[in-house]
């Protein structure tokens, strides 16, 4: 009797466990593309704040943007998000009112409303159905996790992933798409979205765990074969106090541009366009009255454009 009762009682432990969502630190990159404007997403848990007599977590979310026309950068605060967890339920302030976001407890057929990410136009009910198709598990960097496949339901304007069809994982989130809801086809806005493609996640927890199989969590994608580029380029000391040292591959004679951005998208270095031949070479910035922080180094050819971080300290 006592070993069945002892079974039984870990049995339940098991089922209760809860994975702590958002924990401090934990961060999300997501691609982004529209129009002549490319980079990413990327959302951060910076702590708590308490409303209205409830704690909640805090979601900052930050555009890091390249502009292909203009061949600028810059760096946009999109807002911060509010949310609240209970056991495996994961829930957000939207409009002073709260929407469940993920329901990690939620069986097959289940469902539940999700708010809208932002304000849409035309048709767009400001709030969806998300209803569970099917369940699966993951182990991610020796975790494991549940899985919810979700739709939208009752022709819903909002959903998870770019036609309301996704994979939320424990503690992740979205594993294809943008964290919070985004509008569905069926609500006839086209490239309205806040998102995009899942690109990593990171905390404590969990580490690392990323579906890039080119580039970086924080790289940009000009659109001008930047991903086939990358591993040509290497910075040392980064970060740096007084100078670093951009080295790079050239694989044939090309004119080389380098310019260095703040993360305003500010030019506070240019060099003109020189020709150079095939093979190695060095560039070496000094930032000089330059405040610490993080830079985007650009180095432009006739065929590609590769960036590189640059991280300045006292």
């Amino acid at each position: 009797m006592k070993k069945i009762l002892s079974v039984v009682l870990i049995a339940i432990s098991l089922h209760c466990y809860t994975q702590e969502f958002a924990p401090f630190g934990a961060t999300w990159q997501f691609s982004y593309n529209s129009f002549w404007i490319t980079g990413y997403v990327e959302i951060e848990c910076i702590g708590d704040t308490v409303i209205n007599d409830t704690t909640y977590r805090v979601l900052t979310k930050v555009y890091h943007l390249y502009d292909y026309l203009n061949y600028t950068f810059s760096i946009d605060t999109i807002g911060s998000v509010f949310t609240y967890q209970e056991g495996n339920k994961v829930y957000i302030l939207r409009n002073n009112q709260l929407y469940t976001l993920f329901d990690f407890e939620a069986e097959i057929g289940d469902w539940w409303v999700i708010p809208q990410t932002f304000d849409a136009f035309g048709e767009c009910d400001s709030i969806g159905y998300v209803q569970v198709d099917s369940l699966s598990t993951i182990i991610i960097n020796g975790m494991e996790l549940r899985q919810l496949y979700v739709s939208p339901k009752d022709e819903s304007h909002w959903g998870y992933g770019n036609n309301g069809y996704d994979v939320l994982t424990e503690k992740i989130g979205s594993m294809h798409w943008y964290l919070f809801p985004e509008i569905t086809p069926n609500c006839g806005v086209a490239d309205w979205f806040e998102g995009g493609l899942f690109r990593c996640y990171e905390d404590n927890d969990i580490g690392l765990y990323s579906v890039l199989s080119q580039g970086y969590c924080d790289s940009i994608h000009t659109g001008i074969s930047e991903y086939e580029y990358q591993e040509a380029v290497s910075v040392y000391p980064n970060p740096f106090s007084t100078s670093t040292t951009i080295e790079y591959e050239l694989y044939s004679k090309s004119n080389m541009q380098f310019t260095v951005y703040n993360m305003m998208g500010e030019t506070v270095h240019h060099d003109l366009y020189n020709m150079m031949q095939a093979g190695s070479h060095k560039i070496t910035w000094s930032p000089g009255v330059l405040p610490s922080g993080l830079y985007y180094g650009v180095l432009r050819t006739e065929e590609k454009v590769s960036v590189v971080k640059l991280v300045k300290q006292e």
